[in-house]
């Protein structure tokens, strides 16, 4: 779950760091996607850990892990 909220914030940095990698030239796409992929990994109490955190309470609960907790 947390590879899936990481790989969405990285989505959203790359996205908003666009024009850099352009004006860089022709590995700019490739730098800012991996830093940001390896920002999104790394930090803690970000956005990451927010949208990780909704995906948890969004996902149904285990029926079996759902009866012994009861």
């Amino acid at each position: 779950m947390r590879d899936a909220a990481a790989s969405f914030e990285a989505f959203l940095v790359r996205e908003a760091f666009a024009p850099l990698a352009k004006a860089i030239g022709f590995y700019g796409d490739t730098v800012v996607a991996a830093v940001a992929q390896a920002m999104a990994r790394s930090e803690r109490g970000g956005l990451t850990d927010r949208l990780e955190q909704s995906m948890r309470l969004a996902e149904p609960p285990d029926s079996a892990t759902d009866a012994v907790s009861r």
